[in-house]
């Protein structure tokens, strides 16, 4: 079933000081596929699959890790793009040593001691299985927050949420990511630390591939969005493992 209706998340509290994300599935054989709708369109399409799959043993710099193969195919162009992440696991943290993204005639691949690595992994790849509460993102509003200044790698957990669709509720621990370009991606959390989904979003005044040259909002009066100092940020796509639909 690829369809994802009535899509709705709402606030709890913010009474939640810390929460344990689980570990990152490397156990070689074991395989996953998360679907991708795109929140920008009336009706919410389904727009790509993703299948994940834990392939081989391998190693970086001496440090030993497993390949992840995951095989993205878009359903409206037809498009199959292939990436690769080479990952750890460490007590109290995941951590990917390197990656590869294959072009259309060529593979880019790139280790945690190359200079661009942090342009893809924050933090030399390291995602810490922690998550505090630190309060540099704050919530002042149903969907607005407010930061002292826009750090790209910053994460903050920022509350506890009901997120529903499909008929179905969950209570999740809601994470909040800014990366390169003003964007933002949140992640909701299961209670026992999985990730159910997570949605990204893109500043409203960029419009980059819009063709009318409006700002997102003018363009998808539907779509849901949260604001950051004070400026939109429109959610563009929503992913989500397909076990939750």
């Amino acid at each position: 079933m690829k369809n994802l209706k009535d899509f709705k998340i709402n606030f709890l509290n913010d009474d939640i000081k810390s929460f344990q994300k689980a570990p990152a599935n490397l156990v070689v054989g074991t395989s996953d596929v998360t679907w991708s709708f795109n929140s920008a369109k009336e009706g919410i399409p389904f727009e790509h699959e993703t299948v994940t799959n834990i392939t081989k043993k391998a190693e970086v710099h001496g440090l030993e890790c497993v390949e992840t193969s995951e095989v993205y195919v878009n359903t409206f162009s037809g498009v199959t793009s292939v990436f690769k992440t080479y990952q750890r696991h460490m007590d109290g943290y995941d951590q990917c040593l390197a990656l590869s993204e294959e072009y259309d005639e060529s593979v880019q691949i790139l280790t945690f001691k190359d200079e661009p690595f942090g342009d893809h992994q924050e933090n030399g790849g390291i995602s810490e299985l922690d998550f505090k509460k630190k309060n540099i993102i704050k919530r002042i509003g149903e969907e607005d927050f407010v930061m002292d200044e826009e750090v790209n790698g910053t994460v903050d957990l920022v509350g506890q949420y009901e997120v529903s669709f499909n008929g179905k509720s969950y209570v999740c621990y809601r994470t909040i990511f800014t990366s390169y370009d003003f964007q933002v991606s949140d992640f909701l959390y299961l209670e026992d630390g999985t990730e159910l989904l997570r949605r990204f979003f893109i500043y409203d005044k960029h419009g980059y591939d819009n063709p009318k040259g409006a700002p997102y909002s003018e363009w998808f009066e539907r779509v849901d969005y949260l604001t950051l100092n004070g400026e939109k940020r429109i959610n563009t796509d929503i992913l989500i493992n397909k076990n939750a639909l």
